[in-house]
């Protein structure tokens, strides 16, 4: 569920889906993500964002945090390879 929130309600853990910051100029700040450092949240404040949009499911955090446990080890990214490979390799047998 998306919840609007102010600046001052953000906290380290919690899931920014949008930072409702479209009308600063040139802004290529990263839109998206989990808030990790307490100076993330200054940096929103110093950028003169008020409110931020937040997920209060947990969904997303799990899903980072399998993502870069998955990404950052070779072990797994060897395994996930060979998994697809096996599954190509059966679903292609299947059709013949």
């Amino acid at each position: 569920m998306i919840k609007r929130i102010p600046v001052s309600a953000l906290r380290v853990g919690m899931y920014i889906t949008d930072l409702n910051n479209d009308w600063i100029p040139h802004n290529s700040q990263r839109k998206r993500g989990i808030v990790r450092r307490e100076e993330t949240i200054e940096k929103i404040r110093r950028i003169g964002v008020k409110h931020v949009y937040i997920d209060v499911a947990p969904i997303h955090q799990l899903a980072d945090e399998l993502q870069n446990s998955v990404l950052r080890n070779a072990n797994a990214l060897s395994c996930l390879g060979r998994i697809r490979e096996k599954t190509t390799t059966c679903w292609n047998t299947r059709s013949t």
